[in-house]
């Protein structure tokens, strides 16, 4: 009885909110589960297939993450072409296409975790037991570094030339 999550809920110090009283979570349980599930390393001894499995079972995490991020860098390129003054009456701030190529290149950014890792187990099946995660979580960091670079770039521009310099 005591195993269950509503008592534990209703009998702790902390009075509980609506949302943990109606779902038995707080959104700070669910981040710290998603990224303990996101970062832990395979379970069992590792081999080719399960790294593969592995990567491809995050790899929709991957894509919500840095698709998320990539709308944020994109408001903030917007924000920061307004702000510039360098987008004229009737051009275009980006290109549509430029938008798939991002959505096909944070695809393509994920794949080689996993075709660098299996020859690496394959080459050191042992020295490597919890290689996955630490390649994840660099290649994630380096994909939103790489999305980030055009608003840096825009809003380097907006700081170090205000908006009548340009013109």
């Amino acid at each position: 009885m005591a195993a269950d999550p509503l008592l534990r809920l209703l009998f702790s110090p902390k009075p509980p909110s609506l949302r943990e009283l109606a779902f038995g979570w707080s959104a700070r349980d669910a981040f710290r589960d998603f990224a303990q599930w996101l970062l832990s390393p395979e379970p069992g001894p590792p081999s080719g297939w399960s790294t593969v499995v592995w990567w491809e079972k995050r790899r929709l995490a991957y894509n919500l993450l840095v698709g998320a991020w990539g709308l944020v860098c994109l408001v903030a390129f917007f924000a920061a072409l307004c702000a510039s003054g360098a987008l004229h009456r009737g051009e275009d701030a980006v290109e549509p296409v430029a938008l798939i190529f991002f959505f096909i290149l944070i695809k393509v950014a994920h794949t080689p975790g996993w075709i660098v890792e299996v020859p690496l187990r394959w080459l050191a099946p042992g020295a490597l037991p919890c290689l996955g995660p630490w390649p994840f979580l660099a290649g994630t960091a380096l994909t939103m570094w790489v999305v980030s670079l055009p608003v840096v770039y825009w809003w380097g521009l907006v700081f170090l030339h205000p908006p009548r310099a340009m013109m």
